[in-house]
């Protein structure tokens, strides 16, 4: 039994409009991720190196819609399941969908290459190639790329900031902020450092190893004058142990934010501040009350408020 259709003019048979039914159809299936959700380990060679990276889809995520991804850097000596494991990242994807790529630092050390030596590999190509990957098999928002590391990959996530500011949309350090400028050429970043004032590892006033240096309000202050940011405000979260360090003002190019939590040493931590009555902030004040916002909620958040600004 054949179908009919109605061709402009004339009943014919399916067979006779069959090719521009099929055109029709193709334009309509959607883009399926070409990955599996969940966890899964991929491989890739930038120049003579073979990399390693996790990769970590939703399993709500709905055929054809890119989604934000997020870099997930590892500190010195640690390694992606680490990484993923200490920041609780995949959890927030779970709720807020979005896609995490972790990858590892080469050589045994497991280090990043920053500041960059140029006798070392190149992390900061690696991981603008690592986006183009991830983009192929899964659809990607250009617009809402992201990055974020603890410790030495707060450090790399910062040096992607001054290099692919055109690529990635904001950055968000913990435990390794820094200012690798000058840069000239990147545009006005979002900022957003989590640092513990105790840190013993990364002191937060300086000092300490010799990539370390600068203290962590110098590189923040750093990045406030690269993004025009003149003005300063300082205020006490809830717990009253969190002080929230903000740039901004009429000419800002993008805010820079900074959470120094006093007791905290060199850790990623779980509770930030508390949220505010409605939920939706957080709280100032001597009192605790409503819920809790970890560091990566309130990364997560930073990241939604600024996608890469339309050209």
């Amino acid at each position: 039994m054949f179908r009919l259709w109605l061709c402009p003019g004339v009943l014919v048979l399916a067979l006779a409009c069959s090719t521009e039914s099929r055109r029709v159809e193709k334009r309509s299936e959607p883009v399926r991720p070409a990955v599996a959700a969940g966890r899964s380990t991929h491989e890739s060679r930038t120049g003579e190196l073979t990399r390693r990276w996790l990769l970590y889809v939703p399993r709500t995520m709905e055929p054809a819609e890119p989604l934000a991804l997020v870099l997930n850097l590892h500190g010195s000596g640690s390694s992606p399941e680490e990484q993923l494991a200490l920041s609780g990242l995949e959890d927030v994807a779970e709720r807020e969908d979005f896609v995490i790529v972790a990858p590892a630092a080469a050589g045994p050390e497991q280090r990043w290459n920053v500041p960059p030596d140029a006798t070392k590999q190149d992390d900061v190509r690696f991981l603008s190639e690592l986006i183009d990957r991830v983009a192929a098999l899964t659809p990607i928002d250009r617009q809402r790329v992201f990055a974020t590391g603890f410790s030495g990959g707060g450090r790399m996530a910062s040096q992607l900031g001054c290099e692919l500011s055109e690529r990635v949309a904001a950055v968000a350090a913990v435990g390794g902020i820094r200012f690798p400028g000058p840069c000239q050429q990147a545009r006005a970043v979002p900022i957003l450092a989590i640092h513990g004032a105790a840190d013993d590892v990364n002191p937060y006033e300086g000092g300490g190893q010799p990539y370390w240096g600068t203290g962590v309000e110098p590189a923040v202050a750093g990045w406030a004058e690269h993004n025009h940011c003149p003005e300063r405000s300082e205020q006490t979260l809830q717990p009253t142990s969190v002080r929230e360090i903000r740039y901004g003002g009429d000419d800002c190019g993008a805010e820079v934010v900074l959470y120094r939590i006093e007791e905290l040493k060199h850790s990623w931590p779980h509770a930030v501040a508390a949220l505010d009555d409605e939920g939706s902030g957080l709280r100032t004040g001597d009192r605790l009350r409503g819920g809790e916002v970890t560091a990566s909620e309130l990364l997560w958040r930073f990241f939604q408020r600024h996608p890469l600004p339309e050209r």
